[in-house]
């Protein structure tokens, strides 16, 4: 299986110990802007999905939440 483009290093992540601070934290807030435009993008599965995990629970299944990083934590 071919490796995702999020396990790849950013082009954006060579030389970041060289930056200044300003320059460091445009490169970041470019990232979670980028981060922000996908998330955006996928709305309407995200409203899907949120709806079918409702229904499950509704009928009394259970919901299970697996993650590995959220830059929002």
């Amino acid at each position: 299986m071919a490796a995702r483009a999020t396990e790849h290093l950013h082009s954006a992540a060579k030389g970041l110990d060289l930056l200044t601070p300003d320059a460091l934290a445009a490169v970041l807030v470019a990232g979670q802007v980028a981060a922000a435009q996908c998330v955006a993008r996928a709305g309407r599965g995200l409203a899907a999905a949120g709806q079918a995990a409702a229904r499950t629970i509704a009928a009394g299944g259970t919901l299970l939440y697996f993650a590995a990083v959220s830059s929002g934590l």
